[in-house]
Protein backbone atom coordinates (compact mmCIF):
# COMPACT_ATOMS: atom_id res chain seq x y z
CA UNK A 1 0.00 0.00 0.00
CA UNK A 2 1.71 3.09 -0.87
CA UNK A 3 0.68 6.63 1.23
CA UNK A 4 1.48 9.98 0.12
CA UNK A 5 1.54 12.49 3.36
CA UNK A 6 1.99 16.41 2.47
CA UNK A 7 3.06 18.73 5.25
CA UNK A 8 3.22 22.02 3.98
CA UNK A 9 6.04 22.01 0.78
CA UNK A 10 7.35 18.64 2.46
CA UNK A 11 6.09 15.62 0.71
CA UNK A 12 7.03 12.12 1.86
CA UNK A 13 6.28 8.87 0.07
CA UNK A 14 5.78 5.08 2.18
CA UNK A 15 5.18 2.04 1.14
CA UNK A 16 3.45 -0.46 3.44
CA UNK A 17 4.00 -4.29 2.09
CA UNK A 18 1.22 -6.50 2.79
CA UNK A 19 2.07 -10.07 3.66
CA UNK A 20 0.33 -12.68 2.09
CA UNK A 21 -1.53 -15.10 3.68
CA UNK A 22 -0.94 -18.66 2.96
CA UNK A 23 -2.71 -21.52 3.24
CA UNK A 24 -3.54 -25.33 3.01
CA UNK A 25 -6.01 -27.81 2.15
CA UNK A 26 -5.32 -31.37 3.72
CA UNK A 27 -8.14 -34.14 2.54
CA UNK A 28 -8.24 -37.89 2.23
CA UNK A 29 -10.41 -39.62 -0.53
CA UNK A 30 -11.48 -43.26 -0.52
CA UNK A 31 -12.75 -42.96 -4.23
CA UNK A 32 -10.33 -42.98 -6.87
CA UNK A 33 -9.53 -39.28 -7.52
CA UNK A 34 -5.77 -39.15 -8.95
CA UNK A 35 -5.17 -43.03 -8.34
CA UNK A 36 -7.42 -46.43 -8.08
CA UNK A 37 -7.82 -46.59 -4.22
CA UNK A 38 -9.45 -50.03 -2.86
CA UNK A 39 -9.98 -52.04 0.09
CA UNK A 40 -12.92 -51.60 2.81
CA UNK A 41 -14.27 -48.06 4.32
CA UNK A 42 -14.45 -47.77 6.91
CA UNK A 43 -11.93 -49.63 8.13
CA UNK A 44 -11.67 -53.37 8.86
CA UNK A 45 -9.27 -55.28 11.20
CA UNK A 46 -6.61 -57.12 9.08
CA UNK A 47 -7.30 -55.98 5.70
CA UNK A 48 -5.54 -53.38 3.59
CA UNK A 49 -7.16 -50.09 2.46
CA UNK A 50 -5.86 -47.71 0.18
CA UNK A 51 -6.79 -43.84 0.11
CA UNK A 52 -5.75 -40.94 -1.29
CA UNK A 53 -4.21 -38.21 0.44
CA UNK A 54 -4.61 -34.41 -1.16
CA UNK A 55 -2.76 -31.12 -0.24
CA UNK A 56 -3.84 -28.06 -1.40
CA UNK A 57 -2.42 -24.59 -1.56
CA UNK A 58 -3.22 -21.24 -1.82
CA UNK A 59 -1.78 -17.52 -1.73
CA UNK A 60 -3.75 -14.18 -1.54
CA UNK A 61 -1.94 -11.48 -1.84
CA UNK A 62 1.38 -12.21 -3.10
CA UNK A 63 3.82 -14.77 -4.94
CA UNK A 64 5.32 -17.57 -2.78
CA UNK A 65 8.45 -18.84 -3.75
CA UNK A 66 10.55 -22.10 -2.71
CA UNK A 67 7.34 -23.13 -0.91
CA UNK A 68 6.98 -26.58 0.14
CA UNK A 69 4.92 -28.80 2.54
CA UNK A 70 5.61 -30.90 4.96
CA UNK A 71 4.04 -34.11 7.36
CA UNK A 72 4.93 -37.46 9.04
CA UNK A 73 3.22 -40.25 8.37
CA UNK A 74 2.57 -42.43 11.44
CA UNK A 75 4.04 -45.82 11.86
CA UNK A 76 0.97 -47.35 10.85
CA UNK A 77 0.78 -45.85 7.61
CA UNK A 78 2.06 -47.18 4.64
CA UNK A 79 3.22 -44.50 1.85
CA UNK A 80 2.84 -46.61 -1.53
CA UNK A 81 4.78 -44.26 -4.03
CA UNK A 82 2.12 -43.14 -6.26
CA UNK A 83 2.25 -39.37 -6.86
CA UNK A 84 -0.06 -36.33 -8.67
CA UNK A 85 0.22 -32.76 -9.11
CA UNK A 86 -0.89 -29.88 -11.10
CA UNK A 87 2.12 -28.51 -11.71
CA UNK A 88 5.93 -29.33 -12.05
CA UNK A 89 5.99 -30.05 -8.16
CA UNK A 90 8.35 -32.96 -6.64
CA UNK A 91 7.08 -35.61 -3.93
CA UNK A 92 9.20 -37.10 -1.80
CA UNK A 93 9.24 -39.76 1.11
CA UNK A 94 11.74 -40.16 2.89
CA UNK A 95 12.21 -43.27 4.61
CA UNK A 96 14.02 -42.56 7.58
CA UNK A 97 11.84 -39.84 9.24
CA UNK A 98 8.70 -41.35 7.41
CA UNK A 99 8.21 -37.81 6.21
CA UNK A 100 6.40 -36.63 2.90
CA UNK A 101 7.46 -33.62 1.50
CA UNK A 102 6.41 -31.64 -1.91
CA UNK A 103 8.10 -29.37 -3.06
CA UNK A 104 5.87 -26.87 -4.28
CA UNK A 105 8.17 -24.20 -5.85
CA UNK A 106 6.07 -20.74 -6.72
CA UNK A 107 2.64 -20.40 -5.45
CA UNK A 108 1.28 -17.61 -7.46
CA UNK A 109 -0.82 -14.57 -6.00
CA UNK A 110 -4.29 -15.23 -5.85
CA UNK A 111 -3.92 -18.81 -6.14
CA UNK A 112 -7.25 -20.63 -4.61
CA UNK A 113 -9.07 -17.35 -5.17
CA UNK A 114 -9.19 -16.47 -8.87
CA UNK A 115 -6.70 -19.06 -10.03
CA UNK A 116 -6.39 -22.66 -9.24
CA UNK A 117 -4.57 -23.69 -6.15
CA UNK A 118 -1.53 -25.49 -6.33
CA UNK A 119 -2.61 -29.45 -5.85
CA UNK A 120 -0.57 -32.51 -4.90
CA UNK A 121 -1.41 -35.89 -3.27
CA UNK A 122 -0.16 -39.19 -2.85
CA UNK A 123 -1.74 -42.31 -2.12
CA UNK A 124 -1.08 -44.28 1.60
CA UNK A 125 -2.56 -47.72 2.53
CA UNK A 126 -3.62 -48.84 5.68
CA UNK A 127 -4.31 -52.62 7.49
CA UNK A 128 -5.65 -51.67 10.97
CA UNK A 129 -4.45 -54.42 13.36
CA UNK A 130 -6.65 -53.90 16.10
CA UNK A 131 -10.81 -53.69 16.75
CA UNK A 132 -11.88 -49.95 17.51
CA UNK A 133 -8.19 -48.89 16.95
CA UNK A 134 -8.06 -45.22 16.61
CA UNK A 135 -6.43 -44.28 13.42
CA UNK A 136 -4.41 -41.22 12.42
CA UNK A 137 -4.09 -40.97 8.84
CA UNK A 138 -1.23 -38.66 8.74
CA UNK A 139 0.36 -35.53 11.48
CA UNK A 140 -0.75 -31.76 10.72
CA UNK A 141 0.83 -30.86 7.03
CA UNK A 142 3.10 -27.35 7.35
CA UNK A 143 3.32 -25.15 4.33
CA UNK A 144 6.62 -22.80 4.24
CA UNK A 145 7.60 -20.23 1.74
CA UNK A 146 9.32 -17.11 0.98
CA UNK A 147 7.10 -14.36 0.38
CA UNK A 148 7.95 -12.69 -2.73
CA UNK A 149 7.09 -9.10 -2.48
CA UNK A 150 8.10 -8.69 1.37
CA UNK A 151 11.52 -11.02 1.30
CA UNK A 152 9.89 -12.85 4.55
CA UNK A 153 9.50 -16.04 5.88
CA UNK A 154 6.08 -17.48 6.13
Amino acid sequence: IKNTVTIGETRQDFLTRIESDIGITQKFYTDNKYFENSGPYPLQTGQRTYLTIEWSATSTFNDVNNARIITALPESITFENKTYSNGEMEIIYNEETSEVICNVGTIPAGSGTIKEPKICAFQVSIQPELADEVIILLGAAQLSGIDQWTGKDI
